[in-house]
């Protein structure tokens, strides 16, 4: 049996999940911190307790600080597989992004390519509050968004900080995590 469980939040339950999953593994899909928290604040949530979070930048940004923080303990503790999904390199290049991914799972690349779209429609209605963007093709314009938000969200930036530098991101360029060299070669 497969489980796959896509709320960002459970990351806060990674160990929980691996003690009574010990074979789970992880895939962490991130994002520039930037972009993650504008994306909380500007999305219409259903508020409740983990959501309400996101009606405040300065939350937003304690919460963020909170869970990676939580994670990387975590992660110090426990031997858990983990990959990492870069959001910014799989809108640059979908299939040099996730087929290393798709290797470390042990699942056979799909060679017609993926359409989430097709996916999408197939599954009929979505209830989350990205459901309008799931038949959508991959697009980059959310790549990046947040510097057109920089002044609002300039008095975050002592909080996320280390977040943006730790994961390979800048505040003051465009820079994104570089690509593994694994993953160069592997969609050739």
């Amino acid at each position: 049996m497969v489980i796959v469980d896509k709320q960002p939040l459970h990351t806060n339950q990674a160990a929980a999940i691996h003690r009574l999953f010990p074979e789970a593994r992880f895939v962490l899909a991130m994002r520039h911190p930037c972009d993650v928290l504008l994306s909380c604040f500007l999305t219409n949530f259903r508020t409740n307790n983990a959501m309400s979070s996101f009606l405040d930048l300065r939350d937003a940004a304690s919460l963020y600080d909170l869970t990676f923080s939580h994670w990387e303990r975590t992660l110090a503790l426990f031997d858990l597989p983990v990959r990492t999904v870069v959001y910014e390199r799989l809108v640059e290049d979908t299939a040099r992004e996730l087929r290393p991914l798709f290797d470390w799972l042990g699942l056979a690349w799909p060679e017609e390519g993926l359409d989430h779209r097709e996916a999408a429609r197939a599954r009929g209605m979505v209830s989350t509050a990205s459901y309008a963007q799931v038949v959508e093709p991959v697009y980059q314009r959310s790549a990046g968004r947040w510097k057109r938000y920089e002044r609002h969200l300039a008095p975050i930036f002592d909080t996320i900080r280390p977040w943006v530098d730790r994961f390979g991101y800048s505040l003051d360029d465009g820079r994104v995590p570089e690509w593994p060299a694994s993953a160069e070669t592997a969609s050739a």
